[in-house]
């Protein structure tokens, strides 16, 4: 079976709320993660190794450098330094280590210390804590020299401070709602190919392989001469009129049934001077409420020639399945006409028990005398329903 192609407007409306689901369900999910986020604080310092320069000179800064550099390593790793910092902090060593950082402002005898928290008072904290470890008279490591480094830049919420934010929920939601459009999008082509439907005859004509024509397309004229052509073929050459059968491709569809019998019959009975005159007027007779029914197969045999009646949207799989049983049966049709669903209403009316003895047929004895159906009236003259082949 080839899957028709996706025809954008009938898709959308026919499956938007995938795209409206998937776009809400995104949203939704980026404000309560928004919600949830947490932002992290850091807090800086900025330190000096001492050159040791003094009232004779101005040290040996190239030494100066060098230990900068050694101590920017050593400081985040210090058992002393992480311990004394963990323990003011609640915090353990291993923590301290992985938010403590330390780097060394090449060229210089300048190290640049961070602190990372959740809580801005505990980034600020640990920075302070981290230079008061190392720095004085007296710092908690064995492998840094007392009054060593001296400090520059001492930790606040005014120097070195800042936040890292995730994406505002305005923001968040935004790209959500993108996100969520594409998602949609995607489900709905890929919905589309796995349930295709009928939309155009173009669609029967790949999946089914028989000719079709869209009910509401065809002028009077157009119809007349469907209904003369596919007579022409099933007529009998002993004189007898031909009669055409409109067979089901799905259950319930007697309205629809009804509906293309009523514009074949009305437009080839109202034909003048045209292909309605030149040969014995086809009769039309329905089939049952769907392909199974005893009422459709006696509709089929009773019919020269046939035509699938097939709901516009239906799944292409069941006008498909539907042709290939009437071809399993030696009732193979002849022709595929699209028509528009029913309103649930006139479906529900059509369902509802009936005593008026409504027919299935329109049968005229010759197109001159064919009036145009009305509703069916159980009163109408025998002439207009030759023969009952299935009661609604």
């Amino acid at each position: 079976m080839t899957v028709p192609r996706i025809r954008v407007l009938r898709a959308l409306r026919r499956r938007a709320w995938v795209i409206v689901a998937a776009i809400a369900i995104c949203a939704a999910a980026a404000a309560a993660l928004s919600g949830a986020r947490t932002n992290s604080y850091t807090s800086s310092a900025l330190v000096l190794v001492s050159s040791g320069a003094d009232a004779k000179g101005p040290g040996d800064a190239s030494e100066a450098i060098n230990l900068a550099s050694t101590y920017a390593t050593l400081i985040p790793q210090d058992p002393g330094v992480t311990r004394y910092v963990g323990g003011k902090l609640g915090m353990s060593s291993g923590d301290v280590e992985n938010d403590l950082t330390a780097s060394h402002l090449t060229g210089t005898g300048l190290i640049k210390l961070a602190f990372k928290s959740d809580d801005a008072d505990d980034a600020v904290r640990g920075a302070a804590l981290t230079v008061g470890a190392i720095t004085g008279d007296r710092p908690t490591s064995d492998s840094i020299g007392a009054d060593s480094m001296r400090v520059v830049r001492a930790p606040s919420r005014d120097q070195g401070f800042s936040t890292d934010q995730t994406i505002s929920p305005s923001a968040s939601i935004a790209l959500a709602i993108i996100l969520g459009l594409f998602l949609g999008i995607v489900i709905l082509i890929a919905w589309e190919r796995a349930d295709p439907r009928i939309d155009e005859p173009g669609d029967v004509e790949l999946a089914a392989h028989l000719p079709a024509s869209r009910l509401g397309d065809l002028s009077a004229s157009a119809r007349a001469a469907l209904v003369q052509r596919l007579g022409g073929q099933a007529a009998t050459g002993d004189g007898r009129r031909s009669t055409i059968a409109l067979l089901p491709s799905a259950d319930g569809q007697i309205v629809e049934l009804q509906d293309a019998g009523d514009a074949l019959w009305t437009a080839t009975a109202g034909a003048k001077g045209g292909l309605a005159d030149a040969a014995p007027t086809p009769g039309v007779v329905l089939g049952g409420t769907g392909p199974q029914e005893l009422e459709t197969l006696q509709a089929a045999e009773a019919g020269g020639a046939r035509i699938v009646v097939a709901q516009q949207g239906m799944k292409v799989a069941r006008l498909v399945a539907a042709v290939h049983h009437y071809e399993r049966l030696g009732l193979a049709p002849q022709w595929v006409l699209m028509v528009k669903k029913a309103s649930r209403s006139r479906r529900r009316a059509a369902a509802a028990p009936t005593d008026t003895g409504e027919t299935v047929s329109w049968a005229p004895a010759s197109a001159a005398d064919a009036p145009a159906p009305s509703a069916h009236d159980a009163d109408a003259p025998a002439e207009r329903h030759e023969e009952d082949i299935a009661s609604r």
